[in-house]
């Protein structure tokens, strides 16, 4: 199967995982409750961003983008700003990580807090929100983070599963164990 093809079916599959877990986990929109938002797709949509060339890559996170703001959001070019905003900064830093599960789960954490607080600055600029900063870091932000890092060694080790990885080469792609 072609990489672009497992990357399809991958980010499509967890975007649809978070939909289910969005069901089952506290999401709530008051100025009082926690809200967890399970980032699934998106840590795959991070994860994925490894596999392609930069100029590919910014391709993708255009596409990746579009989808999540045509299915799930209410802005269509906000998403894909944000979306092509974090796979330039995850082109940016593949030179300086060697993809163990520790460097990728800084990654995911970093990744899902530059999109969670752009999304609350968005929110709180077109006033959509209430929540102060205080409260949006404590009721969103920290659950939020700490629910998708119990669930990121799901993401890791699939992508490598998929992938077969077995080693990381700097620059260029992975090397799979089919170019060995």
């Amino acid at each position: 199967m072609s990489e672009l093809r497992k990357v399809s079916i991958l980010t499509i599959l967890f975007f649809m995982i978070d939909s289910v877990l969005t069901s089952f986990v506290p999401i709530s929109f008051t100025k009082s409750s926690t809200m967890i938002i399970p980032c699934l797709g998106f840590m795959m949509f991070a994860m994925n961003c490894f596999v392609f060339r930069k100029n590919d890559c910014l391709l993708y996170a255009t596409i990746a983008g579009a989808f999540y703001s045509v299915v799930y959001a209410k802005s269509l070019l906000f998403y894909v700003v944000i979306f092509a905003l974090i796979a330039f900064l995850i082109r940016k830093i593949i030179n300086f990580i060697s993809f163990t599960y520790f460097e990728v789960l800084l990654v995911f954490i970093s990744t899902i807090f530059l999109k969670e607080i752009v999304v609350y600055l968005f929110m709180y600029a077109t006033n959509q929100t209430s929540l102060g900063i205080v409260e949006m870091f404590i009721n969103r932000l920290i659950p939020t983070i700490t629910f998708n890092i119990l669930v990121s060694w799901i993401v890791y080790f699939t992508h490598v599963k998929v992938f077969k990885i077995q080693k990381w080469s700097g620059n260029d792609v992975y090397k799979s164990e089919r170019e060995e």
